[in-house]
């Protein structure tokens, strides 16, 4: 996948001269700003890694410069089933115990809301959905100011297997705070992660 890189700039000798004057320092930041809002704005999105982790493999990876949190399960449930259940945000305080509430219409392109536990608080948050595909692939990013720092994506992806499916679920962070991110809530969102996947299974193989 292709991921975001910085350019080392090296100093002209006219850079080394000392600049003063308030009308050099608005035009300093000025112009530091506008060369990060570039850099953001072509920032790639958080999209599959090259190398995907193993179905084993649960513990958090950097997998091409993006940090990834994975769950797999096998549930004895068609792929429709569980994705049904996936989209149903109304129904996640009948089963989810880390997205408790969720609301919004599933297609794509929409917003949704969604409040999910992280340090034990129940916080809000906005969801775009990028991919909406029954029996397939559900995928939403997150929205709102800190998405200048570190963006999230969650993809889940659902395949046929014998006596059912194989549910994968990756939540992927990049931007240039993700390992802050990752200190301060990768435990909660791992956890969170993990409980929601065993519940997702029993859940739908109750049905």
């Amino acid at each position: 996948m292709a991921v975001g890189t910085s350019k080392v700039c090296h100093p002209t000798e006219s850079d080394t001269i000392p600049q003063t004057g308030p009308s050099i320092t608005l035009v300093t930041c000025i112009f530091t700003f506008a060369n990060f809002f570039r850099w953001f704005r072509h920032t790639p999105k958080v999209q599959a890694p090259d190398t995907p982790l193993l179905d084993t493999d649960t513990a958090p990876g950097i997998v091409a410069g993006v940090i990834v949190y994975r769950e797999v399960r096998d549930i004895s449930a068609t792929p429709e089933q569980v994705y049904d259940v996936l989209t149903d945000l109304d129904g996640y305080d009948q089963w989810n115990p880390w997205v408790v509430r969720a609301s919004g219409t599933v297609a794509a392109g929409s917003k949704v809301d969604v409040w999910p536990l992280l340090r034990g608080k129940e916080q809000h948050y906005r969801h775009r959905i990028l991919e909406a595909d029954r029996g397939r692939r559900f995928v939403w990013c997150d929205l709102g100011w800190f998405t200048l720092f570190a963006k999230g994506e969650r993809h889940r992806t659902l395949e046929p297997s014998d006596g059912g499916c194989r549910y994968t679920v990756e939540l992927r962070l990049n931007g240039i705070a993700k390992s802050t991110a990752d200190k301060q809530f990768g435990q909660s969102m791992r956890e969170g992660l993990a409980a929601e996947a065993d519940a997702l299974k029993t859940y739908c193989e109750q049905q």
